[in-house]
């Protein structure tokens, strides 16, 4: 065989296997698809609310210069600071400006003046874009007083700070990437054992020739997938135990919310995951597809799922489409409830899309499954008839 020959023969194996769509397409699509999600660039308007106890022309330039900065979008006042606690703590805003009441009086004395910026850290994303441009303006603006008072007082000394912003951060006072990356690895390893666990099964039936054995319950589907799927759900669940529990007490991430909606989530969420596995795998043959499927969907999802990334950031389509996977609702719902300590109110959203996505998915693949089984059926009967 010449190197000619090889060659030659080579390109047909990869036309004929259709590893071009590997090697070739699929990069062009994650480039295209990763674009378009940071497409925005920078994360910018982040949600804020504020509470101005000072009501003074300083306090509303403050808040105005906030209003300016194409970092934050400024929502509205609120009337008590427990209310601005409660919007950061629910998600409705991700940074809260306390603004005290003797905040003008203290700068016209010609002393150091000081107000409270309240920061969301569940998500380090965001947590540093605001602290970062909360910063830049509490400078910028401390600068323009001090040099108002050079100009008017002739003060020698204006190397100290007018104005100096404190900030609180909740739910990750120290930033750490141990309480915020394990969190969304976790959702991305259970979703991914999910997805193998049941599409395997699946194929592997199909390959050793049993599947078809199984369309003889095609009336009564939902014995084969219950049957078949709640072993691997109750290992999975293990996992959820033993992982949860290495973080907790290996690694000190605080679990504070309630065990108990924390195990009802993740249950709701690999329950939600294989359906979409079961309806995958009924159109798969090969276990090679199932490896493919599983290693192309770990990346892109957890990027997509808001986790790293907020939605608020994306483009509207592509947030859109992130709330087809059931790994977005679960990485919030787990957030919400380990990191925040928040309860139902806060993920019930969330239980309520991922029960959806398992009713539609799981409903579909019966579906299929008995159709595929009465035709086989009917084909085997036909057969029988005509011998």
């Amino acid at each position: 065989m010449t190197v000619s020959d090889a060659m030659l023969d080579e390109w047909k194996l990869i036309w004929h296997h259709k590893f071009y769509s590997f090697a070739l397409i699929i990069p062009i699509i994650f480039t295209l698809y990763f674009g378009f999600i940071y497409s925005h660039e920078k994360i910018e308007h982040v949600p804020i609310r504020y509470l101005d106890e000072d009501r003074s022309q300083i306090s509303q330039q403050i808040i105005q210069a906030f209003a300016a900065s194409e970092s934050f979008q400024v929502v509205g006042a609120a009337y008590s600071e427990q209310e601005l606690l409660d919007d950061v703590a629910y998600g409705r805003v991700s940074m809260a400006l306390i603004i005290p009441p003797d905040l003008s009086e203290t700068i016209k004395e010609g002393k150091q003046g000081k107000f409270l910026a309240v920061v969301d850290g569940s998500n380090l994303s965001i947590a540093n874009v605001a602290l970062t441009n909360a910063s830049i303006i509490a400078k910028t603006f401390s600068v323009g007083i001090s040099m108002k008072r050079v100009e008017a007082k002739g003060l020698a000394d204006s190397s100290v700070e007018s104005i100096r912003y404190g900030y609180r951060l909740l739910f990750n006072p120290g930033m750490s990437y141990l309480y915020f990356v394990p969190l969304g690895v976790l959702g991305v390893l259970l979703q991914n054992a999910a997805l193998t666990a049941i599409a395997l099964w699946m194929v592997r039936e199909k390959t050793i020739g049993r599947w078809k054995s199984y369309f003889r319950y095609w009336r009564t589907p939902w014995k084969v997938f219950y049957a078949r799927s709640f072993p691997y759900f109750l290992i999975i669940m293990l996992a959820v135990v033993c992982t949860t529990g290495i973080l907790k007490n290996v690694f000190h991430i605080p679990f504070i919310g309630d065990v108990s909606l924390l195990f009802l989530l993740s249950a709701t969420f690999i329950a939600s995951v294989m359906g979409v596995a079961s309806l995958v795998a009924l159109f798969i043959d090969k276990l090679a597809r199932v490896l493919q499927m599983v290693m192309l969907t770990s990346l892109p999802s957890f990027v997509l799922s808001g986790y790293s990334f907020p939605h608020m950031f994306m483009p509207d389509w592509v947030a859109a489409l992130s709330k087809l996977l059931p790994v977005s609702h679960f990485l919030h719902g787990l957030t919400e409830i380990a990191i925040k300590g928040n309860g139902w109110d806060q993920i019930a959203a969330d239980m309520a899309s991922l029960a959806a996505i398992f009713l539609v998915t799981a409903l579909a693949s019966m579906t299929v499954f008995s159709i595929q089984g009465r035709k086989q059926m009917m084909g085997q009967t036909a057969s029988e008839r005509g011998k």
